[in-house]
């Protein structure tokens, strides 16, 4: 069977499974309380297209047939057509409220919108129910009843308030079927079901829907937190298929009442679900990017402590590129985590050398003997290649031949690094053949940046050692590509690295200090990604509580630092950038020689920095202001003789770059 004939079946079946349902709770013939198939075939046009109409009215119609069949046996021509008349309605309701809400998706908490569907589903439902009556009025010869036509209308406007979203959440937020979901939602459905007929059947003593349908609530929160979306209209379903098969108490209920109640109850449900789903998915979304602010934390530091040492006197490229180039390698691949293996390769005009590999074996790709011609050099973009065996036979590779030295791959990206015209850098990262994952625009675009970065990295330093100020430049753009402060704090942070650097440079300092000081100014802040957003963002001023979780942000800087040898000295600094002379700084309260000289420098700057540009919640302030400042926190926020020095400073144009 082709798959658009499954999806009619699929449609077909339910729409008849759905009447059936709806046939069972009738007032005044054709009047239905609890009419789910018009909000289900609503959402089916919305996400599944118009072809679903044909589907929809065929399945209306054979339902209320076979409803007919089943209760009354004979079928006279003018009850057939009443029926036709009847799946119509359906129909013209579904086609123009599909219309009419396809501006209303996705679905989401906006209050206008929320009003725009209730009034679409009025209007329908009215439609419906006079487009219905009217041909049970013709059919039956039977005067016009607005008793009848009220319930008609209830039916439907409930069926579409309660199962249109349900439906087109599920869809929206379709989730594919796993094993362990799968036994938690046949748990639920289960239990679902039994709580619905035993309170309906009133077969538990002292037991009914009237005075226990709280004991539905855990269930839906519980579905909620842990169900996909799905569970909602197959839950509500089972509902009323327990209804369904138990019956409607005629004799104790007034029958309007009771399907009121039912139609109320299961709107609630519907409320109660998606406010738990959206709170539950705000939760989910900040311990994402927590997890992923981590991860990025990492990747930072990873990739400055390769920084260092690629720039340091020990790693010239003259003398030992490949290492370089292994570094390089190992930090892109441990900062992407779609891929499973790689293979990074030295390329020059005649031959092709592999330095390292991961999964793959190194010596026996070395010994393919492959020419420089087999590889794409000088690629301006990272290639995505999605089916790794075209493209290598398109690339003149023996496919059979190369899979039997490398792991099987699916998915792979290179890109090239230029260290020389007569020699380029290949890495290659691969997805494995039987990984779920793929690799993603978010990742592609990071390697793009990554490869520019290093091109230009390269570019400039052409077998020399790396200056002062080119280090500087490459950490910039290291915090841009990992994305890891927003535009206000990155401009705090390169504020307060110039400062650091042109006070050292004025106070005589050796160049590897000052360099260390421009550093601890671009990463002092590193520790508020361990900061509620809301509170490092907060545009007034912070409340006590939210000033101590802030206070916390010197010491989670200096603990994501100093693993690493070449940023310990660094990582000191930045513990450090909140103390004070005077023993009332935080997060330790040293005082006078406790702290080193180099970290009142760094103390100062940042001072200097909230100053001179607009804070959240202080404007900026002015160079003579500045300058009183310093003087009135000289032997309080820092020693007197470096207070009188930067004020100094300033006279001689420090912090004119701010005011020009």
């Amino acid at each position: 069977m082709n798959k658009p004939l499954q999806k009619q079946c699929i449609v077909l079946v339910v729409t008849i499974s759905l009447t059936l349902i709806g046939n069972a709770f009738p007032r005044d013939i054709q009047s239905n309380v609890v009419w789910a198939v018009n909000g289900v075939a609503i959402a089916l046009y919305l996400m599944m297209g118009k072809w679903t109409l044909l589907s929809t009215f065929f399945g209306v119609l054979i339902g209320h047939l076979l409803n007919h069949m089943i209760w009354a046996g004979s079928l006279s021509l003018p009850i057939f057509f009443m029926h036709v008349n009847s799946a119509m309605a359906v129909v013209v309701a579904t086609g123009i409220a599909g219309t009419l809400m396809k501006g209303l998706l996705p679905i989401t908490m906006d209050i206008k919108k929320l009003a725009q569907f209730i009034g679409i589903a009025t209007m329908v439902a009215a439609l419906a129910a006079t487009i219905g009556n009217s041909g049970v009025h013709l059919a039956s010869e039977a005067t016009f009843s607005f008793k009848a036509w009220r319930f008609w209308f209830l039916g439907d406007m409930f069926g579409i308030l309660i199962f249109t979203p349900a439906v087109v959440m599920a869809f929206t937020h379709h989730a594919p079927p796993k094993r362990n979901v799968i036994v938690r939602e046949a748990m639920i459905y289960g239990l679902t079901f039994m709580i619905s007929f035993g309170l309906f059947s009133q077969m538990v003593p002292f037991l009914d829907f009237f005075a226990h349908k709280f004991l539905f609530f855990p269930l839906v929160i519980v579905a909620a937190y842990k169900l996909p979306y799905r569970s909602l209209p197959i839950g509500l379903t089972l509902f009323l298929l327990a209804l369904a098969i138990v019956g409607l108490p005629l004799e104790t209920f007034d029958l309007y009442f009771y399907l009121f109640d039912i139609n109320g109850f299961l709107l609630f449900v519907v409320i109660i679900f998606m406010v738990f789903k959206y709170v539950f998915s705000v939760l989910e979304n900040r311990q994402r990017e927590l997890l992923n602010t981590e991860s990025r934390t990492k990747n930072l530091v990873h990739a400055m402590d390769m920084l260092f040492d690629i720039s340091s006197d020990s790693f010239i490229l003259r003398d030992d590129s490949d290492a370089v180039a292994k570094k390089i390698f190992h930090m892109i691949y441990d900062m992407v985590e779609e891929f499973d293996y790689g293979a990074c390769m030295r390329i020059t005009s005649d031959n092709v050398i592999f330095i390292d590999t991961i999964g793959h074996n190194k010596d026996h790709l070395n010994s393919i003997g492959f020419e420089a011609s087999n590889f794409v050099q000088g690629l301006d973009a990272p290639k995505h290649i999605t089916d790794a065996r075209a493209w290598l036979r398109e690339n003149g590779h023996n496919v059979d031949d190369f899979f039997t030295h490398v792991k099987p791959y699916k998915e792979s990206v290179l890109f090239t690094i230029e260290i020389d015209p007569h020699t380029h850098l290949e890495f290659s990262y691969d997805i494995a053949k039987e990984a779920s994952n793929h690799v993603t625009p978010e990742t592609l675009d990071f390697l793009t940046r990554i490869q520019q970065l290093l091109n230009g990295f390269f570019e400039n330093q052409r077998l020399l050692e790396q200056s002062g100020a080119e280090k500087q430049q490459m950490v910039r753009a290291l915090l841009e590509i990992i994305g890891l402060f927003d535009a206000s704090t990155h401009q705090h942070s390169e504020d307060v690295a110039r400062l650091a650097r042109d006070i050292g440079e004025a106070l005589h300092l050796d160049p590897v200090t000052i360099n260390e000081l421009y550093w601890a100014g671009i990463v002092h802040d590193i520790g508020k990604i361990g900061v509620p957003r809301h509170i490092v963002n907060k545009p007034s001023r912070l409340t006590l509580k939210e000033y101590e979780i802030m206070q916390r942000h010197p010491a989670l800087g200096y603990e994501l630092l100093k693993p690493s040898e070449n940023l310990r000295t660094i990582a000191h600094m930045v513990f450090d950038h909140h103390q004070r002379y005077d023993g009332l700084g935080y997060p330790e309260g040293l005082k006078g020689d406790e702290i080193p000289f180099t970290h009142y420098i760094l103390i100062i700057s940042e001072v200097i920095a909230s100053m001179a540009r607009a804070q959240n919640y202080s404007p900026k302030q002015s160079i003579t202001t500045i300058k009183h400042e310093l003087t009135r926190e000289a032997d309080k926020a820092f020693p007197s003789s470096l207070a009188s020095s930067v004020v100094e400073m300033i006279d001689n144009g420090l912090i004119d770059h701010f005011y020009t």
